[in-house]
């Protein structure tokens, strides 16, 4: 995941999807935290297959020259192209 970048956004998602669990619950006993941890997991585990699975393709694109030669970074490269003043349309 950390191809991407995702490894801290996951955390931070993570701990708010965990505390919103606990706060919908008393977490007066084992039960309400078992609870709690079961609809976190239940929400999380989707989430973070799709962003193992993203990474992963990710990775393996990259490390594929052909497959990056490809890629809009290299077709289209970064740079925006300028449309110039006189041909805007007549702002």
């Amino acid at each position: 995941m950390q191809d991407r970048g995702q490894g801290l956004n996951n955390a931070i998602h993570d701990a708010a999807i965990l505390g919103q669990e606990l706060k919908k619950r008393s977490v007066a006993s084992q039960s309400d935290v078992s609870s709690a941890v079961a609809a976190y997991e239940e929400e999380m585990r989707p989430r973070g297959r799709e962003a193992v699975m993203s990474s992963n393709h990710n990775s393996l694109s990259t490390h594929n020259w052909s497959t990056l030669l490809n890629s809009p970074l290299f077709t289209a490269g970064l740079k925006q192209k300028v449309v110039p003043e006189d041909s805007k349309g007549g702002e």
